[in-house]
């Protein structure tokens, strides 16, 4: 009992249950028991209260930190906004669930072929995700390359990809100004959907670009032989033709400051042709009709007359006004213009001319109208802006940059400049859009290329933990060599002997070249005849190879010789097309087993002269009626006869010789024409023989058993 009453306030018997202890009596606490519930309390309040104090702290710091990087979310919808805009913004929390509904409707209706609305709803994420660059370049992607392709003209397709660019271009980088994958995939949608070939509508697409330029800037300087050297070609550009742009004032209140004789001149044109040049539609039209009426002055300087120019009501009044602009105030037109073209290069195209001079400057001549150029451009631009950002000792910071990539688009712009950097576009004839090679971008390519490779060794050590500045090959490394080679076989071929050994001496000499092929090192050390040769020979043994060759050294002879009036160029590359045309002739026009007047590859004609004038004739409508019909007034007449089979197409209503039926605006057209491409003597003949030969005896008819 003593036992058992001792115990029961403590513990009870077994299967019952414990009794209070005595009041008043002291709660004793077992070694090792709970901590007291108090300091408990105390504890979990005073570390509540220091993660309030850092949370005030951080907060603080991560909204100037957001600030500073522009990486504030849409929080209001304003009027403009969208119905889809006010639900984002009011969804909350909600939000992320909201955009993900937003996605999937968007594709159904670019799967259902409604591409307006699609568009208008990917414009709606962009807005609500503003500072997420992959939404931006999936809708921009999606716009340039899904939807494009869809569209059934080239000028449906031109105004989808053109939207894609304005999305990253207008809207995209100016909110997101430091991002790297921005810039590098704008650059690459210059270089790859315009400049490319892949997509049908390629052709379309840089006329179009060509076009927008010319109305942004007018047609580049003239090149002569005081600006030989791409040095001196490039401060041509930079001061003569992007200079007065990019002096001219930012804005009309600074306009009027500065210039007041310009500002009065623009407030008179606006008044008499009803135009708000504020605008960019009316400032296009003013400068569109401007860089019609430089083109049409100078076919008249050329021939003496000019073209007829199909005009708007709106451009005849724009014309009208500066037409009747007095010689004394020509000085405050030219300056008006430049301050409309500065607003059209930064508030249209959202570029900076004084960026673009300084880009000029270093990579060459850059010519704005080739799609290469806005490649480099964007691409070099978005390394510049995020070099400041990176850190190569920081993985974390590293990671997020890849200068390698972007790095390529610089580079393959570049190559694209040197194989097709010369422009030949005509506003009044849009069709007419060719380009040729340009020597004025060789040096660009090695002179950037250091850089590069600093850069591509500092990104995978940070990325990767590795070091590859000792590798045996580099990917940068192998295209420069093959740059070099194209470079110093075109060079040779346009007899500028010089440049090409200047150019082989790199090639073998240069420190960063691969080592691990013993061929190629023997290669680069052959005397420049030999390399010349070596590297040829065996191209031409294929065909394809040989007639592009061919090609190749009648354009550079009617082009840089002819009219660049090089006259030892020209006889040279014509020497060069002659070798290469007779051993086409004796290895491939042999005929073949079923006919022995077919050839087995195409056809070609075998007299050089006409074969000569063919090309001849391609490129002087490339060229178009004012560089076409210089070139042919200058070509030999034995040319003539090849070249006018082609030219004779475009003559208005064909080859008819009663023009009294015709209406006098035709006839017009025609005496014009016939002044620029007159008929040769003895063509009559000569195009029936050509039909004999070339069409009517391969197109016999066969008889089917």
């Amino acid at each position: 009992m003593g036992l058992r009453e001792a115990g029961a306030g403590r513990v009870g018997s077994a299967g019952g249950r414990a009794q209070p202890a005595r009041a008043g009596a002291p709660r004793a606490r077992r070694a090792g028991g709970r901590p007291r519930t108090g300091a408990v309390r105390v504890v979990a309040l005073a570390v509540m209260g220091l993660c309030a104090i850092a949370s005030v702290a951080l907060t603080a710091l991560l909204a100037s930190s957001s600030g500073r990087n522009s990486l504030v979310y849409t929080v209001r919808a304003d009027e403009s906004g969208t119905t889809e805009e006010a639900l984002g913004v009011a969804a909350g929390a909600f939000r992320g669930l909201f955009l993900n509904w937003l996605w999937l409707r968007a594709q159904n209706l670019k799967q259902e072929g409604k591409f307006y609305e699609s568009t208008d709803l990917a414009k709606t994420i962009t807005r609500l995700q503003p500072r997420l660059p992959r939404v931006w370049t999936f809708h921009a992607w999606n716009l340039a390359y899904n939807i494009s392709v869809a569209a059934q003209t080239a000028p449906e397709r031109w105004n989808w990809v053109n939207q894609g660019i304005r999305l990253l271009r207008n809207e995209a980088i100016p909110r997101n100004p430091r991002d790297l994958f921005l810039h590098r995939e704008l650059g690459w949608m210059f270089l790859h959907k315009v400049q490319g070939i892949n997509d049908d509508a390629n052709q379309y697409y840089k006329a179009k670009l060509a076009e927008e330029w010319t109305i942004a800037l007018g047609d580049p300087p003239r090149r002569t032989k005081e600006h030989a050297g791409w040095e001196r070609l490039s401060r041509l550009y930079a001061q003569e033709w992007l200079g007065p742009i990019a002096q001219s004032p930012a804005d009309e209140g600074a306009l009027r400051r500065q210039d007041p004789e310009a500002a009065e001149l623009l407030g008179r044109l606006e008044a008499q042709t009803g135009l708000d040049t504020g605008t960019e539609a009316d400032r296009t039209v003013v400068l569109r009709t401007v860089a019609q009426m430089q083109t049409n002055t100078r076919v008249a300087d050329a021939f003496g007359q000019g073209s007829g120019l199909a005009f708007s009501p709106a451009q005849v009044r724009v014309a009208e006004f500066i037409t009747a602009i007095p010689s004394q105030g020509r000085g405050a037109r030219n300056r008006a213009l430049d301050f409309l073209r500065r607003r059209q290069v930064t508030e249209t195209h959202r570029m900076e001319p004084d960026l673009m001079i300084q880009y000029t400057e270093r990579y060459g001549p850059l010519d704005w109208r080739h799609a290469g150029a806005h490649g480099v451009y964007w691409a070099a631009r978005g390394v510049e802006q995020a070099r400041a950002f990176y850190n190569a000792n920081d993985q974390q910071n590293a990671k997020n940059f890849d200068f390698i990539n972007t790095d390529r688009v610089v580079i393959q712009s570049l190559q694209e400049l040197f194989r097709s950097g010369r422009v030949f576009f005509d506003i009044n004839n849009p069709r007419f859009y060719k380009t040729y090679p340009s020597a004025d971008f060789i040096h660009a390519y090695g002179g950037q290329l250091q850089a590069m490779v600093a850069r591509e060794f500092s990104q995978v050590e940070a990325q990767r933990g590795v070091s590859i500045e000792h590798r045996l090959f580099n990917l940068f490394a192998a295209g420069y060599e093959n740059f070099l080679s194209d470079a110093i076989l075109y060079l040779y071929r346009a007899n500028r002997l010089d440049e090409a050994r200047r150019w082989q001496e790199v090639l073998a000499t240069w420190p960063g070249r691969n080592l691990h092929d013993p061929t190629k090192e023997r290669m680069r050390r052959l005397p420049l005849d030999d390399f010349y040769f070596e590297n040829i020979r065996e191209r031409l043994n294929n065909p394809f190879v040989a007639l592009a060759e061919f090609g190749g050294a009648l354009e550079t002879a009617y082009i840089d010789g002819l009219l660049g009036e090089d006259q030892e160029l020209y006889e040279r590359n014509v020497e060069y097309a002659g070798f290469v045309h007779r051993e086409f002739i004796e290895s491939n026009i042999k005929g073949t087993s079923v006919d022995p007047n077919w050839s087995r590859v195409g056809t070609i004609e075998p007299e050089f002269e006409h074969a000569a004038g063919r090309v001849l004739g391609e490129i002087v409508l490339a060229l178009g009626p004012i560089d076409g019909a210089i070139l042919y007034s200058r070509a030999p007449l034995a040319y003539h006869l090849g070249a006018y089979r082609l030219i004779a197409s475009q003559r208005p209503v064909g080859d008819i010789s009663d023009l009294s039926q015709v209406p006098e605006e035709v006839r017009a057209l025609i005496r014009l024409f016939d002044a620029r491409f007159p008929k040769p003597a003895g063509f009559d003949e000569f195009y029936q023989q050509w039909r004999r030969t070339f069409e009517d005896d391969r197109l016999a008819p066969i008889e089917l058993k």
